[in-house]
């Protein structure tokens, strides 16, 4: 690991605890997974069914949701107008997932994590904690009616009212997902905007990793390796010009300014996630 990655792990969080980074390894199976969606000519449907996939094996979850949701002024419930999932065993998993999210104690647990912005990704401790002697009898109800225990939350809003809500969940019975796994959802989620926004009907869809072009994916993996421009241009038998062409191009595409900007977005990933109000 760089010296530069080194002293990130070091960083405190907002929260106040360690910053965990994410390895090469996980960046570089995160870059190909946006590679091979960026070339399936696909649906959005099937384009975001592989994505949401892929992070599901990236992070070992069992079962995925996806939803596009609204929230009206005063209300308490949102309103799904869409939802792709998968990972279930059954159909009578499937339901009982569905039934445990339209129960109203459960529910209400739920719908307080959409309130918040900007984009933000939470683990299920850090929603409702078996600690907190209110909110463990609502976890196990959950667990009951579902058969899920553990969970990554991702909300990313579209507007005012409309939500992009995303789960990666794990049976009952497994361990929980930690902060390196919450920081591979947030990141890719963090990136592709079309992921939330095509085909609901909401304005402002764009790519930002998934306009690279594979060889800007390469090169992408290279500088985040800490590889030196030379370096990259005799490994791809490019010259350094070119490759210092293509660099600028992928700081201009992911919005940073320099190497240590772009380590930092992918090494570390920022969680959108606020302390503990309680």
């Amino acid at each position: 690991m760089p010296a530069s990655q080194s002293r990130d792990a070091n960083r405190q969080t907002e929260a106040g605890g360690p910053m965990e980074v994410l390895d090469y390894a996980d960046v570089e199976r995160i870059v190909r997974l946006l590679g091979e969606v960026a070339g399936m000519r696909a649906s959005i449907a099937e384009r975001r069914r592989a994505i949401m996939q892929g992070i599901a094996q990236l992070v070992e979850a069992d079962v995925w949701v996806w939803v596009h949701s609204r929230i009206s002024p005063g209300a308490t419930a949102h309103t799904v107008f869409q939802m792709l999932d998968g990972g279930w065993t059954d159909d009578v998993e499937r339901g009982r997932f569905i039934t445990a999210m339209n129960d109203r104690e459960v529910g209400d647990m739920g719908n307080a994590v959409l309130f918040h912005r900007p984009h933000t990704t939470r683990l299920r401790q850090e929603c409702i904690s078996e600690e907190r002697e209110s909110q463990k009898p609502v976890l196990d109800r959950w667990t009951e009616l579902s058969g899920l225990r553990e969970g990554v939350f991702s909300v990313y809003p579209l507007d005012t009212a409309h939500h992009s809500a995303i789960g990666f969940y794990r049976r009952n019975g497994r361990v929980a997902f930690d902060e390196r796994q919450r920081r591979i959802v947030h990141l890719i989620t963090s990136q592709i905007d079309w992921l939330h926004r095509a085909d609901t009907e909401v304005p402002g869809n764009n790519d930002r990793l998934l306009a690279l072009t594979p060889r800007q994916r390469e090169i992408l993996i290279h500088l985040l390796g800490g590889a030196s421009r030379k370096e990259i241009a005799a490994r791809i038998n490019l010259s350094e010009h070119t490759v210092a062409d293509y660099t600028k191009v992928i700081y201009r595409a992911l919005d940073v300014n320099s190497r240590a900007e772009l380590s930092s977005l992918f090494m570390t990933g920022g969680t959108g996630v606020e302390p503990n109000s309680d």
